[in-house]
């Protein structure tokens, strides 16, 4: 309940980009119908896939929520490990998993961590923060970018690795600079609304 009222709150807000690292195997249309809500007014929504070494695919037997609602604004993030393989853990799915990002031993803040209040950690939960703060660092330099760009320059702009073949549907790794490669192309935009041409 909190969860989905923080959401609300952030897209009545205007925020356009949010991260949930978090999930379990229960649907739940009132949270399916708020994600919908957030794809509305063209929030991009970034999901941990799960930490249950499963298929989230259809068909499986404990998909994980919410990154495996079928709506366009989730980006379903699996987890990397250092050497460049899907972590052990991480849940993964060809159609229902759309990339993957550095997920193990991450250094995060955390509550009487041994490292002055840092901790190393592992799980989806760690790799979907970082297309998260892609996401972020491509809305500071194209501001108009709704959620639909977003989402294509992420999943477009990744870095290919056989290895995740059948395992996430980009069959690649999160990459920053081919979203913003990908991104730039879209620098120029006509504004419908003025019939001109805005630049950054």
């Amino acid at each position: 309940e909190a969860i989905l009222a923080a959401l609300e709150y952030a897209v009545t807000n205007g925020i356009k980009i949010s991260n949930h690292s978090y999930g379990g195997p229960a649907f739940s249309g009132v949270e399916y119908e708020m994600i919908a809500y957030a794809q509305a007014n063209d929030h991009l929504f970034v999901a941990a896939a799960g930490n249950e070494g499963t298929s989230n695919d259809d068909g499986a037997p404990l998909p994980a929520y919410p990154a495996s609602y079928n709506l366009d604004n989730i980006i379903s993030v699996a987890a990397a490990d250092h050497d460049g393989q899907l972590a052990y853990f991480s849940n993964y799915g060809s159609n229902s998993v759309d990339i993957a990002a550095p997920g193990v031993d991450i250094l995060s803040t955390y509550l009487y961590g041994d490292l002055d209040g840092y901790e190393k950690l592992s799980g989806t939960s760690m790799a979907a923060p970082h297309v998260a703060g892609v996401a972020g660092l491509l809305k500071s330099v194209a501001p108009w970018a709704g959620y639909a760009m977003l989402r294509d320059a992420i999943l477009r702009g990744s870095r290919p690795d056989p290895v995740l073949a059948g395992k996430v549907a980009t069959a690649a790794y999160l990459d920053a600079a081919g979203a913003l490669e990908l991104i730039r192309a879209f620098w120029l935009q006509v504004a419908p609304m003025q019939g001109n041409i805005a630049s950054l």
